[in-house]
C-alpha cells in the first residue's frame, strides 16, 4: 500500500474517532445516570445564558402594602364603628329594662290585677252603699283596706290627688316618683312605673289613674263637676316588693 494512502486512511480514522468522542461528550451533557438506578436517566438541560423574565403583570412587592393600606384602614374603622354601636345598644338603659326579669314581670301583673280589684270594689261600694253625705265614702273605705294590707306586710297602696284640690293633705303626692307619676297621668298615660331600691331591696313603684266614673263622686267633691270626662282626678300609687 502506498505511503500516501496509508497516511490518508490514518487521518480519516483519527477524524472519525474525534467526532465520536465529541458526540459522546455532547450526549453526556444531556443525560446523566441517577445514583439509585444506573439504568434510569435524568434529563439535564444545558446551562443557557441567563435571561431576565418579565411577568405578564406588574409584581411590585414593595408597593403592594401601600396599595392596601387605605382599604385596610377603612375596614378597621368600619369594624370599630360597628363594635361601638353594638356596645352602646346593649349597654343602653332602654335595652336593660327589656331583659328578662321574672320578678318584675310578675309584679307588673300583680299591679294590674290589684288595680282592677280595688277600683271595682270602690265603684261597687259607692254605687250600692253611698246614698248621702253622711255615709262612709268609698275612698275612706279603700284607705282603711290599704292600711290593713300594708300592716300585714303585703304591699303598699296610696290614694293620691292629681286635681290640685285634694280632699285632705294626706292625699298630696310627696316624693319624686309620685310627683312624676301625677304629671304623666295628667298628660294622658294610663300607667307609669319605676324600679327603685328601698332598704337595700328592689321594689316596683307603679301608678294608675282614677277618673270620675259616677255622679255620686261629686257628692263629696264638688270641684270634680267641671272635670273633663275621662280625665284623672286621682291615682293609686303602688309599692310592690321584688326581692
Amino acid at each position: 500500500m502506498p505511503a500516501e494512502d496509508h497516511s490518508l486512511r490514518s487521518r480519516t480514522t483519527a477524524a472519525r474517532l474525534l467526532c465520536k468522542v465529541h458526540d459522546c461528550r455532547r450526549r453526556q451533557a444531556w443525560r446523566e445516570p441517577r445514583a439509585t438506578d444506573r439504568h434510569s436517566l435524568t434529563i439535564v438541560r444545558p446551562q443557557a445564558e441567563s435571561q431576565s423574565f418579565t411577568p405578564p403583570f406588574n409584581l411590585n412587592l414593595e408597593s403592594a402594602p401601600m396599595r392596601f393600606q387605605p382599604r385596610l384602614a377603612f375596614s378597621l374603622t368600619a369594624a370599630a364603628t360597628v363594635l361601638a354601636l353594638l356596645g352602646a345598644i346593649f349597654s343602653s338603659p332602654g335595652l336593660a329594662e327589656k331583659k328578662s326579669d321574672p320578678a318584675l314581670d310578675e309584679a307588673r301583673k300583680d299591679v294590674k290585677m290589684l288595680d282592677d280589684v280595688y277600683k271595682t270594689a270602690v265603684v261597687l261600694i259607692t254605687d250600692n252603699y253611698v246614698t248621702e253625705e253622711s255615709d262612709l265614702p268609698a275612698g275612706a273605705a279603700a284607705k282603711a283596706l290599704f292600711a290593713a294590707v300594708k300592716e300585714k306586710g303585703w304591699h303598699e297602696v296610696r290614694l293620691l290627688d292629681v286635681s290640685g284640690e285634694p280632699y285632705n293633705d294626706e292625699n298630696v303626692p310627696t316624693d319624686d316618683f309620685e310627683k312624676a307619676a301625677a304629671e304623666k297621668l295628667k298628660d294622658g298615660a294610663d300607667y307609669y312605673d319605676e324600679v327603685q331600691t328601698q332598704d337595700g331591696k328592689r321594689v316596683l313603684r307603679a301608678a294608675t289613674p282614677i277618673p270620675v266614673v259616677l255622679e255620686k263622686c261629686i257628692m263629696c267633691h264638688e270641684n270634680y263637676r267641671d272635670v273633663e270626662e275621662g280625665a284623672p282626678i286621682g291615682m293609686l300609687g303602688y309599692t310592690i316588693p321584688l326581692d
